[in-house]
Protein backbone atom coordinates (compact mmCIF):
# COMPACT_ATOMS: atom_id res chain seq x y z
CA UNK A 1 0.00 0.00 0.00
CA UNK A 2 2.56 2.02 0.67
CA UNK A 3 4.46 1.82 -2.25
CA UNK A 4 1.12 2.36 -4.43
CA UNK A 5 0.74 5.71 -2.38
CA UNK A 6 4.22 6.74 -2.96
CA UNK A 7 3.34 6.04 -6.90
CA UNK A 8 0.56 8.62 -6.89
CA UNK A 9 2.60 10.43 -5.28
CA UNK A 10 5.53 10.67 -7.66
CA UNK A 11 2.59 10.76 -10.26
CA UNK A 12 1.31 13.53 -9.10
CA UNK A 13 4.81 15.84 -8.36
CA UNK A 14 5.48 14.84 -12.24
CA UNK A 15 1.84 16.24 -13.60
CA UNK A 16 2.35 19.63 -11.57
CA UNK A 17 6.15 19.85 -12.52
CA UNK A 18 5.68 19.05 -15.96
CA UNK A 19 2.34 20.91 -17.29
CA UNK A 20 2.75 24.40 -17.34
CA UNK A 21 -0.57 27.11 -16.36
CA UNK A 22 -1.65 30.02 -18.18
CA UNK A 23 -4.28 33.11 -17.29
CA UNK A 24 -5.05 35.97 -18.73
CA UNK A 25 -4.82 39.13 -16.52
CA UNK A 26 -7.69 39.63 -14.20
CA UNK A 27 -8.92 43.09 -14.25
CA UNK A 28 -11.14 43.89 -11.31
CA UNK A 29 -13.15 47.46 -12.14
CA UNK A 30 -14.44 49.50 -8.83
CA UNK A 31 -16.58 52.21 -9.30
CA UNK A 32 -16.37 55.86 -7.78
CA UNK A 33 -18.90 57.69 -6.11
CA UNK A 34 -19.41 60.86 -3.74
CA UNK A 35 -22.04 59.04 -1.47
CA UNK A 36 -21.10 55.85 0.11
CA UNK A 37 -22.90 52.69 -1.48
CA UNK A 38 -24.21 50.19 0.89
CA UNK A 39 -24.51 46.55 -0.82
CA UNK A 40 -26.45 43.85 0.93
CA UNK A 41 -24.93 40.43 0.73
CA UNK A 42 -27.09 37.42 -1.11
CA UNK A 43 -27.26 34.55 1.59
CA UNK A 44 -28.89 31.43 0.24
CA UNK A 45 -30.55 28.86 2.32
CA UNK A 46 -30.45 25.49 1.94
CA UNK A 47 -32.88 23.34 3.46
CA UNK A 48 -32.13 19.50 3.30
CA UNK A 49 -35.81 17.79 2.82
CA UNK A 50 -33.42 13.80 2.46
CA UNK A 51 -35.36 10.80 4.03
CA UNK A 52 -33.39 11.35 6.87
CA UNK A 53 -35.15 14.92 7.80
CA UNK A 54 -37.94 12.78 9.40
CA UNK A 55 -35.82 11.28 12.29
CA UNK A 56 -36.55 12.96 15.69
CA UNK A 57 -33.05 12.02 17.72
CA UNK A 58 -35.13 10.97 20.78
CA UNK A 59 -36.82 14.21 20.46
CA UNK A 60 -40.88 14.92 20.14
CA UNK A 61 -40.05 16.90 16.86
CA UNK A 62 -38.23 15.54 13.67
CA UNK A 63 -35.23 17.34 12.52
CA UNK A 64 -37.35 18.84 9.37
CA UNK A 65 -39.48 21.08 12.26
CA UNK A 66 -36.86 22.03 14.00
CA UNK A 67 -35.16 23.23 11.16
CA UNK A 68 -38.09 25.04 9.92
CA UNK A 69 -38.46 26.53 12.95
CA UNK A 70 -35.12 27.46 12.88
CA UNK A 71 -35.35 28.85 9.26
CA UNK A 72 -38.32 31.54 10.87
CA UNK A 73 -36.01 32.83 13.33
CA UNK A 74 -33.48 33.26 11.35
CA UNK A 75 -35.46 34.93 8.47
CA UNK A 76 -37.52 36.63 11.29
CA UNK A 77 -34.43 38.31 12.68
CA UNK A 78 -32.79 39.12 9.21
CA UNK A 79 -32.21 42.32 8.19
CA UNK A 80 -30.25 44.20 5.13
CA UNK A 81 -29.65 40.70 3.34
CA UNK A 82 -30.96 39.53 -0.14
CA UNK A 83 -32.23 35.81 0.68
CA UNK A 84 -33.36 32.64 -1.28
CA UNK A 85 -34.31 29.23 -0.48
CA UNK A 86 -33.01 25.83 -2.17
CA UNK A 87 -34.20 22.46 -1.23
CA UNK A 88 -31.67 19.61 -1.43
CA UNK A 89 -33.05 15.90 -1.26
CA UNK A 90 -31.38 12.58 -1.88
CA UNK A 91 -31.88 12.88 -5.69
CA UNK A 92 -30.96 16.75 -5.84
CA UNK A 93 -33.11 20.25 -5.39
CA UNK A 94 -34.18 23.29 -7.03
CA UNK A 95 -34.18 26.57 -5.85
CA UNK A 96 -37.18 27.36 -4.72
CA UNK A 97 -37.15 31.17 -4.27
CA UNK A 98 -34.67 33.38 -6.13
CA UNK A 99 -32.37 35.26 -4.20
CA UNK A 100 -34.50 38.84 -3.38
CA UNK A 101 -34.66 41.51 -0.33
CA UNK A 102 -35.55 40.36 2.70
CA UNK A 103 -38.28 42.66 2.98
CA UNK A 104 -39.54 41.87 -0.64
CA UNK A 105 -43.11 40.63 -1.31
CA UNK A 106 -42.89 37.11 -1.98
CA UNK A 107 -44.94 35.48 -4.92
CA UNK A 108 -45.06 32.13 -4.76
CA UNK A 109 -46.82 30.17 -7.43
CA UNK A 110 -48.96 26.96 -6.12
CA UNK A 111 -50.05 24.43 -8.38
CA UNK A 112 -52.27 22.16 -6.97
CA UNK A 113 -55.30 19.42 -8.08
CA UNK A 114 -57.74 17.76 -6.03
CA UNK A 115 -56.56 15.32 -4.74
CA UNK A 116 -59.67 12.20 -4.09
CA UNK A 117 -62.43 10.91 -5.26
CA UNK A 118 -64.73 12.83 -3.31
CA UNK A 119 -62.94 15.92 -3.65
CA UNK A 120 -64.40 16.58 -7.18
CA UNK A 121 -67.94 15.23 -8.46
CA UNK A 122 -70.85 16.90 -10.53
CA UNK A 123 -74.40 17.07 -10.54
CA UNK A 124 -76.98 17.07 -13.37
CA UNK A 125 -81.17 17.19 -12.29
CA UNK A 126 -79.96 16.51 -8.35
CA UNK A 127 -78.19 13.43 -9.49
CA UNK A 128 -74.30 13.60 -8.15
CA UNK A 129 -71.37 11.71 -9.55
CA UNK A 130 -67.81 11.83 -7.93
CA UNK A 131 -66.85 8.52 -9.39
CA UNK A 132 -66.15 9.24 -12.89
CA UNK A 133 -62.69 9.46 -14.01
CA UNK A 134 -64.26 12.42 -16.38
CA UNK A 135 -65.45 15.99 -14.61
CA UNK A 136 -68.62 17.08 -16.71
CA UNK A 137 -68.94 20.69 -17.40
CA UNK A 138 -71.78 20.55 -19.81
CA UNK A 139 -74.03 17.79 -20.92
CA UNK A 140 -76.63 19.08 -23.71
CA UNK A 141 -78.87 21.53 -22.67
CA UNK A 142 -79.02 20.11 -18.92
CA UNK A 143 -77.51 22.48 -16.49
CA UNK A 144 -74.44 20.72 -14.67
CA UNK A 145 -73.01 21.79 -11.07
CA UNK A 146 -69.53 21.27 -11.66
CA UNK A 147 -67.60 21.43 -7.78
CA UNK A 148 -63.84 21.33 -7.13
CA UNK A 149 -62.57 21.00 -3.58
CA UNK A 150 -58.74 21.60 -2.75
CA UNK A 151 -57.48 20.76 0.46
CA UNK A 152 -53.88 21.30 2.12
CA UNK A 153 -52.96 24.69 -0.08
CA UNK A 154 -50.72 26.00 2.79
CA UNK A 155 -51.28 29.53 2.09
CA UNK A 156 -50.99 31.51 5.37
CA UNK A 157 -53.73 33.29 7.09
CA UNK A 158 -53.73 36.71 6.12
CA UNK A 159 -51.75 36.31 3.04
CA UNK A 160 -53.12 37.96 -0.18
CA UNK A 161 -54.36 36.19 -3.13
CA UNK A 162 -53.04 38.34 -6.65
CA UNK A 163 -54.69 35.33 -8.76
CA UNK A 164 -55.85 32.21 -9.46
CA UNK A 165 -56.96 30.12 -12.22
CA UNK A 166 -58.66 26.96 -13.09
CA UNK A 167 -57.14 25.21 -15.09
CA UNK A 168 -59.05 21.81 -17.43
CA UNK A 169 -57.70 19.26 -19.90
CA UNK A 170 -60.39 17.98 -22.57
CA UNK A 171 -61.42 14.52 -22.64
CA UNK A 172 -63.42 14.85 -25.62
CA UNK A 173 -63.57 16.39 -29.43
CA UNK A 174 -65.29 18.97 -30.80
CA UNK A 175 -67.09 20.48 -27.93
CA UNK A 176 -68.64 23.92 -27.79
CA UNK A 177 -68.10 26.78 -25.87
CA UNK A 178 -70.55 27.05 -22.59
CA UNK A 179 -71.75 29.85 -20.53
CA UNK A 180 -70.03 29.27 -17.07
CA UNK A 181 -70.64 30.79 -13.96
CA UNK A 182 -67.63 30.20 -11.49
CA UNK A 183 -68.37 30.58 -7.66
CA UNK A 184 -67.25 29.38 -4.25
CA UNK A 185 -68.64 27.49 -1.44
CA UNK A 186 -69.43 30.54 1.53
CA UNK A 187 -68.23 27.66 4.26
CA UNK A 188 -64.61 28.50 5.99
CA UNK A 189 -64.73 24.36 5.93
CA UNK A 190 -66.66 22.58 3.05
CA UNK A 191 -67.29 19.13 3.44
CA UNK A 192 -65.73 16.56 1.12
CA UNK A 193 -68.43 15.79 -1.68
CA UNK A 194 -71.09 12.78 -1.53
CA UNK A 195 -73.33 10.93 -4.06
CA UNK A 196 -76.55 12.38 -1.86
CA UNK A 197 -79.20 14.08 -3.67
CA UNK A 198 -78.16 17.76 -4.88
CA UNK A 199 -75.48 17.28 -2.25
CA UNK A 200 -73.63 20.28 -4.71
CA UNK A 201 -76.76 22.27 -5.51
CA UNK A 202 -77.51 22.88 -1.62
CA UNK A 203 -74.64 24.04 0.01
CA UNK A 204 -74.54 28.02 0.50
CA UNK A 205 -73.05 29.78 -2.89
CA UNK A 206 -70.76 32.77 -2.22
CA UNK A 207 -72.36 35.83 -3.98
CA UNK A 208 -69.44 37.03 -5.70
CA UNK A 209 -69.27 35.08 -9.05
CA UNK A 210 -66.67 35.02 -12.59
CA UNK A 211 -68.36 34.55 -15.80
CA UNK A 212 -66.22 32.42 -18.33
CA UNK A 213 -67.98 32.93 -21.38
CA UNK A 214 -65.79 32.97 -24.27
CA UNK A 215 -62.03 30.85 -24.72
CA UNK A 216 -63.57 28.28 -22.99
CA UNK A 217 -64.44 25.84 -25.80
CA UNK A 218 -62.49 22.29 -25.76
CA UNK A 219 -61.44 22.05 -29.90
CA UNK A 220 -59.30 18.35 -29.14
CA UNK A 221 -58.36 15.81 -26.70
CA UNK A 222 -55.77 16.99 -24.65
CA UNK A 223 -56.79 20.42 -24.82
CA UNK A 224 -55.53 22.67 -21.85
CA UNK A 225 -58.15 25.42 -21.19
CA UNK A 226 -57.79 27.77 -18.47
CA UNK A 227 -60.66 30.41 -16.87
CA UNK A 228 -60.65 33.89 -16.23
CA UNK A 229 -58.77 35.22 -13.10
CA UNK A 230 -60.95 34.43 -10.40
Amino acid sequence: MSRLISFITSCLLFACIGVSALADDLDIYLGSSANSVTYNPNVLFIMDTSGSMTSTDNTGQSRMLRVQNALKDALGSATNINAGLMRFSDYGGPILYPIQGIDDAVRPELVTSTSASNHDGYEINGNVDITDDELVLSSGTDTVLTGLRFSDMNIPQGATIVSAYLRFTSEKFNVAGTQFTIKGEANADSAEFSTAASNLSTRTQTSAQVQWDTDNDFPAAGEIVTSPDI
